[in-house]
C-alpha cells in the first residue's frame, strides 16, 4: 500500500504519517463551532469556518469570534469555553480583550473596516473564484500585514495559514473558497471537489502576500479546462449550451492570467 504524501486529495491527509495530518483529521480537534446550519447539505462555509476557529484557537487560547455573514450562523459548543461568538455590532468593544476574527462574504467591503486594526478577517467566497480582481488587489492591499488565499479543497493548507496569521500582529486577510451548492446550483457531494477544480483550472489562485508583496503560489498539479469546473453547476448551464459562449472565453481567460501572473504550472521535473 502507498501512504500519499502531504497535500494528497485525501480530505485532511488522513494516510499521511502521526502529526503531519490536518488537525480535523484528529479526533482530539478542538470542535469549537458545531454544525452551523444543518439543513444545508455539503456547506462549505460551514466546513470551513469550523476549520479555521479549531486552527485559531491552536494559536490563542482565547478568541473572539465576530460573524458578518448572513449565511454563517455559528453555534459554539457548550464544551468549549475558549470562544466567545459577537455579534458586528460588538467588534469595537472586543477590541483587546482577546484576538479578533472576523467572518464575512466580502473581503472588499471588509478590508474598509480592518484598516489598521489589529484583527484577522476571514472571508468566505461561496462560488468557485469567477472574480479576477480579488486576488492580486486585495490579497496583496497596502497595508495589509498577512493575505493569503485556501480552500476547503485543501484542510492541512487552510490551517497552517490561519496558525500563520493569528501568531501575526495588525491587519491580516485570509479569503477561503467554500462553494456553496445552492449559490452554485451544484450537487452537495460536489463542494470540495468544486474547490479542487477552481484550483486546478487557475480560477481561484492559491497565494500568500505579505506586507502587500506575494511571497507564495501554489502550483497546479494537473491543469483542467475552466469548463470542467463550470459543468458541475447549473448556474452555468446555458453558459455550456452554446459552443464559443463568450462568458467561458472570459472565465477561462481569466484563469490564464492567473497561471500567468503567479506562475501556478510546475516547471519541467518539479515535484
Amino acid at each position: 500500500m502507498t501512504i500519499p504524501s502531504n497535500g494528497a486529495f485525501t480530505i485532511g491527509d488522513r494516510l499521511s504519517p502521526p502529526g503531519e495530518s490536518a488537525l480535523q483529521a484528529s479526533a482530539n480537534r478542538p470542535n469549537a463551532m458545531l454544525c452551523a446550519k444543518p439543513d444545508c447539505a455539503g456547506c462549505g462555509v460551514a466546513l470551513a469556518a469550523r476549520t479555521v476557529i479549531d486552527a485559531a484557537i491552536r494559536v490563542s487560547r482565547r478568541l473572539t469570534v465576530v460573524t458578518v455573514t448572513d449565511c454563517l450562523k455559528p453555534a459554539p459548543n457548550p464544551a468549549s469555553r475558549a470562544v466567545t461568538f459577537k455579534s458586528a455590532t460588538a467588534v469595537k468593544a472586543a477590541e483587546g480583550a482577546a484576538p479578533i476574527l472576523v467572518h464575512t462574504d466580502e473581503a472588499s467591503d471588509g478590508l474598509e473596516a480592518l484598516a489598521g486594526r489589529d484583527m484577522l478577517l476571514v472571508c468566505y467566497d461561496k462560488t468557485t473564484g469567477e472574480r479576477p480582481q480579488l486576488f492580486q488587489e486585495i490579497i496583496a492591499a497596502p497595508g495589509l500585514r498577512y493575505g493569503a488565499t485556501a480552500t476547503i479543497a485543501d484542510i492541512r493548507d487552510l490551517e497552517s495559514k490561519i496558525a500563520k496569521a493569528m501568531a501575526l500582529t495588525g491587519p491580516r486577510l485570509v479569503v477561503v473558497l467554500a462553494p456553496c451548492p445552492l449559490d452554485c446550483g451544484s450537487q452537495p457531494q460536489d463542494t470540495v471537489r468544486l474547490a479542487r477544480l477552481a484550483v486546478e483550472s487557475g480560477l481561484f489562485p492559491v497565494l500568500e502576500a505579505e506586507n502587500g508583496r506575494i511571497t507564495r503560489s501554489r502550483r497546479i498539479r494537473r491543469r483542467l479546462p475552466v469548463r470542467d469546473v463550470l459543468k458541475l453547476q447549473a448556474r452555468f448551464a446555458d453558459v455550456l449550451k452554446v459552443d464559443g459562449d463568450p462568458r467561458l472565453a472570459a472565465l477561462q481567460a481569466a484563469a490564464n492570467d492567473h497561471i500567468r501572473a503567479f506562475n501556478l504550472l510546475r516547471r519541467d521535473g518539479e515535484v
